[in-house]
């Protein structure tokens, strides 16, 4: 399977973790470590469990707002080099129960091939509107 078409269906994937709240699938899609990247800082973390545990604040936090799920636009991705990757999310949606946009995202991740597969080792994330 191409590069593009393998990397496209492990994001996929992650969305399918990710809106279904599935913190121990979703954090296997990850690194160990893995850092997270957005304009108030950089985290890093060192364990999956780690991640995890960062992950369910961050849901709680997006729920007390009234999220519901996240749509994702085209995505590319690319060949960095031998076992490393980039894969772009230029429109990433996260989502009210009603329909209505709550916010809108930019997501750039980087990517390892480890003996397990592709895991994400690096994600950088803004708002854009």
């Amino acid at each position: 399977m191409e590069l593009t078409q393998t990397l496209t269906a492990l994001y996929r994937a992650y969305l399918e973790a990710w809106n279904g709240r599935e913190f121990d699938r979703l954090a296997n899609f990850f690194d160990e470590p893995c850092v997270i990247i957005t304009p108030a800082g950089a985290a890093s973390f060192a364990s999956r469990a780690a991640y995890q545990a960062h992950q369910r604040q961050g849901f709680a936090d997006y729920e007390a707002r009234g999220y519901s799920h996240t749509v994702v636009g085209e995505i590319t991705a690319a060949e960095v080099g031998e076992g490393l990757a980039t894969l772009d999310a230029p429109l990433v949606c996260r989502m009210h129960a009603d329909g209505s946009i709550m916010e809108r995202r930019r997501a750039h991740y980087i990517l390892r091939r480890t003996p397990d597969g592709w895991r994400f080792t690096a994600v950088a994330s803004c708002i854009i509107a």
